[in-house]
């Protein structure tokens, strides 16, 4: 993938972010998380894999995919291999938004390009730190997938009240 730099500095920068998520609950979590780190973006939502599709082949240009892998109709990993099937997208970052951290899932979408895997913390807090740090994170601003040790986001709280990213192997 070819590294992409904006000429923009990056605390201006406006996100236009394509979030494909089924749960009502968890899109309104991920809006409101989103929108209180302080950065400018804006949000085009659809809730299942076949409206995503048929998003993608009109004139959009999200600088940010957001995927869910467990959508009704047509799943977040068919999602990703559209895409990154697609020259119009493949400059696109692709992050997989999901409450699986399933090994075989994560590897299957760091093979098929994602940029980033997201295993949804339970707790708002930890959403708005996941999200601070991936949009603060040197290979999200390149554009570039990082190496499968530093792919997977997943923050836990520990016992001490602090967090965690949760590596899985």
């Amino acid at each position: 993938m070819r590294n992409v730099h904006s000429t923009e500095r990056d605390s201006e920068k406006i996100y236009n972010i394509l979030l494909a998520e089924d749960d009502e609950d968890d899109f309104y979590i991920f809006n409101n998380a989103v929108t209180s780190i302080g950065r400018p973006i804006q949000i085009l939502h659809t809730s299942n894999g076949v409206m995503f599709s048929s998003m993608i082949q009109t004139q959009i240009s999200p600088d940010v995919i957001f995927l869910d892998i467990s959508m009704p109709y047509k799943n977040g990993i068919a999602c990703l291999k559209e895409i990154r099937s697609n020259p119009a997208f493949m400059e696109t970052r692709v992050v997989m938004y999901s409450g699986s951290s399933q090994k075989k899932e994560i590897d299957t979408c760091f093979d098929l390009g994602a940029n980033f895997y997201l295993v949804k913390p339970t707790e708002f807090s930890l959403i708005q730190l996941q999200l601070r740090d991936l949009f603060q994170n040197k290979h999200f601003k390149l554009n570039v997938q990082p190496s499968r040790d530093k792919f997977v986001m997943n923050y836990q709280k520990t016992r001490n009240n602090k967090f965690q990213n949760k590596l899985v192997a």
